[in-house]
């Protein structure tokens, strides 16, 4: 839930923060347009790692992820170094998801192995209409 709602907040804001941060309209979009790919090229990474090493390999994504938002929140970067991270964070929290629902149907019975991954699929929705919301509540 709470990667789904990371995922949609960073796609309805991030491009306003860019501008923020000094960035043209144009430049912004690009930056954001840049991270998405990122975290779809990231996507397709973690699933060879998870075929090859297991589960557990997605647990680098968040940790990873982590990593680049606490940098990003000092806001003393140059305009590269921020784009790197805005990219990096994407990529990471992409790929964590990603792969977090890729495998989220092995962790139930086979009996309702595809109620049980609805379910969670569900519950994620709920954290991506949360998510952008959380952030405009004053």
């Amino acid at each position: 839930m709470l990667s789904s709602a990371l995922i949609y907040f960073m796609v309805f804001w991030t491009p306003m923060i860019n501008e923020r941060m000094g960035f043209s309209v144009s430049a912004a979009a690009t930056i954001a347009a840049c991270a998405s790919v990122a975290g779809a090229v990231g996507q397709l990474f973690i699933s060879r790692f998870v075929d090859r090493k297991g589960a557990g390999t997605i647990l680098w994504m968040p940790l990873a992820a982590v990593v680049c938002m606490l940098v990003l929140g000092t806001g003393v970067l140059g305009p590269a170094v921020y784009v790197a991270f805005v990219i990096g964070a994407k990529m990471f929290i992409n790929s964590g998801h990603g792969g977090i629902t890729s495998i989220a149907g092995t962790f139930y019975p086979t009996e309702i192995r595809a109620n049980g991954a609805a379910w969670a699929s569900s519950v994620a929705k709920v954290g991506a209409m949360a998510g952008p919301w959380l952030r405009a509540v004053p």
